[in-house]
């Protein structure tokens, strides 16, 4: 059977889909070594140092364990994910209005999606 996937040369770059920088940056605020990482999350020292170093992508069981470990936010996900969204400015407009509500960007973003939801509904009521 043939894979309908293209051979590994034609895949996109690591760096393409994940910022190796900010793992390790992520990493380094959390004040833990690869060790350390490996301990808390089963991942190996080698496959850790791989993903830093933009050699491969970690699937997405690796990758939930990491953001968990690192207790990232959603926007630091989605920044890892080379999806930049929001620029860094709004972004940190964001984040200080959620400390100064006393949210987490979660619980504001929860609180968000559930207002505008019921918004969507009432206005499709009409």
């Amino acid at each position: 059977m043939t894979s309908k996937f293209s051979p590994k040369s034609k895949r996109p770059a690591a760096a393409s889909i994940l910022d190796q920088k900010k793992l390790l940056a992520f990493r380094e605020r959390a004040g833990l070594t690869l060790h350390k990482v490996q301990e808390l999350s089963g991942i190996s020292k080698s496959s850790l140092s791989d993903f830093e170093h933009g050699r491969i992508v970690p699937q997405l069981h690796q990758f939930k364990k990491l953001c968990e470990v690192y207790h990232l936010d959603i926007f630091e996900i989605m920044e890892l994910l080379c999806f930049n969204f929001m620029g860094k400015r709004d972004l940190k407009n964001f984040r200080t209005a959620c400390q100064n509500e006393g949210e987490t960007p979660a619980e504001a973003l929860r609180s968000f999606i559930i207002v505008y939801a019921y918004q969507t509904d009432s206005e499709s009521a009409e």
